[in-house]
């Protein structure tokens, strides 16, 4: 695997981007056409910026996460209520590259179609047994 250039972290991608002297603003969630409510693209660059910075200064090589809400924080990515606390999913965080998931097989096919955030590359199917709901001679793991 050829080893790929660090990521700058640079000041643009931490800043949350608000005017400080006026009231925090409401836009709503659903996007309209005549203002910009939520850009998901500068919300997916500023958390992986401030990761990617507390990476840097924990001195750790690299972060792996189980926990749904730390997965999606990294990927811009979820599957639903039904996931948490079974670790059958999880992402790997390096200095150098963008995240990489493993997902459920149909999982991380829908991501690799909808979710270009990441390099399709880095969506992966995985399977870790749902909590020995699925026995280790079924194959799967």
């Amino acid at each position: 695997m050829a080893k790929s250039e660090p990521k700058i972290i640079r000041s643009e991608d931490i800043d949350p981007r608000h005017n400080w002297s006026r009231p925090l603003g409401a836009p709503g969630r659903t996007a309209v056409d005549f203002e910009e409510r939520v850009n998901f693209q500068r919300l997916h660059k500023y958390r992986l910026g401030r990761a990617r910075q507390a990476l840097s200064r924990s001195g750790l090589g690299a972060l792996l996460c189980f926990d749904n809400n730390n997965i999606r924080y990294l990927t811009s990515t979820t599957i639903g209520e039904w996931s948490r606390d079974k670790i059958c999913r999880y992402a790997l965080l390096t200095g150098s590259d963008d995240p990489h998931l493993w997902d459920f097989g149909s999982a991380a096919a829908h991501h690799r179609l909808y979710q270009p955030l990441l390099p399709h590359a880095h969506y992966h199917a995985g399977m870790l047994g749902l909590r020995g709901t699925v026995p280790p001679d079924a194959g799967l793991m």
